[in-house]
């Protein structure tokens, strides 16, 4: 326990933080682990726009956030099978009289 007034006067306001930032730390640990466990490119938005706002509120550090919106992009992404674009190799650079 602190000892001194000012000390004791951040650890009040260092609990108080706790517990207005705790329910913001919970929703964003279970959202991402929601992603993880069942990747959805349309959950993307939402988690996303938490992790946002977390990071405008000095929750988490906004590359922090950064960082967590990029690995789950790449996870989405590799989970989802990729759509193979049609090549159109007949009409490359050729005239149409040959």
């Amino acid at each position: 326990m602190p000892i001194i007034k000012s000390a004791k006067k951040a650890l009040r306001v260092s609990q108080r933080k706790n517990q207005v930032n705790q329910p913001y730390r919970e929703k964003l640990r279970n959202l991402i682990k929601d992603l993880n466990q069942q990747p959805d490119k349309k959950k993307l938005p939402l988690v996303f726009s938490t992790l946002d706002r977390a990071a405008k509120k000095n929750i988490i550090h906004k590359k922090t956030a950064d960082r967590l919106k990029a690995r789950l992009t790449k996870k989405t992404k590799s989970s989802t099978p990729a759509k193979t674009p049609k090549s159109s190799t007949s009409s490359r650079g050729r005239s149409a009289s040959g």
